[in-house]
């Protein structure tokens, strides 16, 4: 079942209206869960100009997977980490000369500053202290002074703490911006934000960031970039590009069909239920090579041109038979152990022999696969009726259950095969001589 709908500008061309065709096939009539199958989405160009089908898009629902999904997003994963490994070992190769001239340099500026400061903030004091009170303007200068000296201490810490950035901020302190980067220097960066302390903005790029905020802190903004974490984010959960068979960037000549193809699959379960699901595709296209930008009222920019046709498809996926033949052997097995409690006395089983037992096994055995074999054949058998429907592993659990409870005669219902020879052995517990 498919259906189409296209969302088209009025005002453009009439050779640039309507829909493309858009039809939905797969590689197999029978879908069951575990097994991979194709989904194919035919595009054909129905205008008399050329056609660049930019991207056929669908959004699977949670049970769906695109095959080879996670082998692709483990290489990913491995050859990010060896990129990064590998960048910061070249990185340390070549800058293993000059990064310790540019952290020295930086020491030194930072320590000039911090004496000149020290200078400064010294003559302040011998100038007022004879003087019993200060007014507010050099209250707040003298505050100014400090905290300038506390953010420098701050930077010369996070320069000279060796594999780490540690920084520590006082109860009620009040600095400016405040940026730590121990990717430079480590891996790790621990920062302590006493109570009440007033900050800027804080900048954090750090593989480890572990920060401790007190109460009643003040933060105009926080940045933490934790390139590990950003690195191992999935894509937009569900959503699957279909891959073209056109190259990239060719477009689709009038008259033509390309086909949009993607791998799917539906994990294995032994209790997974028939189920019927409905995909959604989207083909986004253009009549240009190239995508002009534009701008709105709101100096919002966008792309010229976009058209997009959707189609639907239901799909319906059934259990695996593996599954069904699983259930049916469990209810038989059980089945049958119910028809012996049932038909045994209490009193029996305190002389059950070893010919009881094997006899007991015998049972087992034949009801499990008289139970096999009815669901097989109720599965293939196209035109079969039943007041149980087999479709999954609950029902060849049942279908076992009664066929192991009833013995040869539900088998012979179900079946219609009728052999007087055929008869699954009851265990009788017999008393001893």
């Amino acid at each position: 079942m498919t259906d189409t709908v296209s969302e088209i500008p009025q005002d453009q061309p009439a050779m640039e209206r309507g829909l493309l065709d858009l039809s939905v096939a797969l590689s197999t009539r029978n879908i069951t869960a575990g097994k991979q199958f194709a989904i194919f989405v035919l595009v054909k160009n129905p205008f008399d100009k050329p056609v660049w089908v930019r991207q056929v898009h669908v959004s699977l629902p949670s049970e769906l997977k695109l095959a080879g999904t996670e082998d692709i997003k483990r290489q990913k994963r491995n050859e990010k980490t060896e990129d990064i490994k590998r960048q910061k070992r070249n990185e340390k190769d070549d800058n293993k000369n000059n990064f310790q001239g540019e952290q020295d340099e930086q020491i030194v500026r930072l320590e000039t500053k911090l004496e000149v400061l020290n200078l400064e903030f010294g003559k302040i004091l011998d100038n007022i202290n004879n003087k019993e009170s200060l007014d507010v303007h050099t209250k707040k200068f003298l505050n100014s002074v400090e905290t300038k000296v506390q953010q420098i201490q701050l930077e010369l810490k996070n320069l000279t703490s060796g594999r780490q950035a540690n920084i520590h901020i006082g109860d009620g302190s009040s600095i400016g911006d405040l940026k730590v980067n121990s990717n430079q220097l480590g891996d790790q960066a621990n920062i302590h934000i006493g109570d009440g302390s007033s900050i800027g903005d804080l900048k954090v790029n750090s593989n480890q960031p572990n920060m401790n905020i007190g109460d009643g802190v003040s933060i105009g903004s926080v940045e933490i970039y934790d390139p590990n974490s950003f690195s191992n984010l999935n894509v937009q959960g569900g959503k699957v590009d279909l891959e073209s068979s056109l190259p990239n960037n060719v477009a689709l000549q009038p008259g033509s069909t390309v086909v949009y193809t993607a791998i799917l699959y539906v994990e294995r379960s032994l209790v997974f239920t028939p189920s019927q699901y409905r995909l959604q595709f989207n083909v986004n296209y253009s009549f240009h090579r190239k995508l002009k930008p534009i701008s709105n009222e709101q100096n919002e920019t966008g792309e010229e041109g976009i058209f997009t046709n959707t189609v639907a498809y239901e799909l319906s996926i059934r259990p695996s038979v593996s599954s069904v033949i699983v259930g049916a052997g469990i209810g038989g097995f059980t089945g049958a152990v119910a028809r012996l409690l049932q038909i045994t006395p209490t009193e029996k089983w305190q002389i059950f022999s070893s010919t009881d037992f094997v006899t007991f096994l015998i049972t087992i055995v034949v009801t499990v696969i008289l139970s096999g074999i009815a669901v097989v054949f109720m599965v293939r058998k196209s035109d079969a009726q039943s007041f149980v429907s087999v479709e999954d592993f609950w029902g060849g659990l049942l279908i076992g259950f009664l066929v192991g409870y009833t013995g040869t005669s539900f088998f012979e219902q179900l079946t219609g095969v009728t052999n007087p020879t055929l008869n699954v052995p009851s265990p009788k517990i017999s008393p001893k001589p």
